[in-house]
């Protein structure tokens, strides 16, 4: 089963519209997941006693 059906089924649908739309919105998950990943970059730099 693909990640985008599965998390349609955990939403009790597993129409193939739904799994579609998910699978078109991963792209906003990665851009979210990455902005996170960056923030808390930034922030263990700038909390770095190395850091000037």
């Amino acid at each position: 089963m693909e990640v985008r059906c599965f998390l349609a089924s955990l939403y009790g649908s597993r129409d193939s519209g739904v799994c579609t739309n998910v699978w078109r919105m991963r792209h906003l998950f990665v851009a979210i997941f990455f902005s996170i990943v960056c923030s808390l970059c930034d922030y263990s730099v700038q909390g770095s006693p190395n850091f000037p």
